[in-house]
């Protein structure tokens, strides 16, 4: 406020005596504020529809290169918070023992095993 003051040569007793009191200045001052925000929000708003048209866009270009696909795909569902929606919904139960663990592996196809372990293999430096 003292930088307003200052810039358009204010005096401070204008400020505190005359307007602060004046029961029409304040409240001009927040309908003012209130215009802007407004403003600001509505761009805001405009220029998201316009960003989510460019990822929606990349997203099913055929000539975009496939992880940038995957990334434009993943930022629209995480902007539509759809992927804490589903992380929360999946509860993750570690298992207490390693037998726990054992017993829940048994019941995987054998060839999903063979092919986890292979892309594992795969991976390790």
């Amino acid at each position: 406020m003292q930088r307003c003051l200052d810039h358009y040569h204010i005096p401070k007793a204008t400020w505190y005596n005359q307007w602060r009191n004046d029961g029409r200045f304040l409240p001009a001052i927040d309908d003012a504020k209130r215009v802007q925000r407004e403003g600001v929000w509505a761009s805001i708003a405009a220029s998201g529809v316009r960003a989510a048209k460019v990822l929606d866009d990349i997203m099913m270009d055929p000539m975009s290169k496939e992880s940038v696909r995957v990334q434009a795909a993943t930022t629209l569902l995480d902007r539509a918070n759809y992927l804490k929606a589903e992380a929360a919904a999946a509860e993750v139960v570690p298992y207490a023992t390693r037998d726990e663990m054992v017993q829940a592996l048994a019941s995987i196809p054998v060839d999903v095993l063979e092919a986890a372990l292979a892309a594992r293999t795969k991976s390790s430096p």
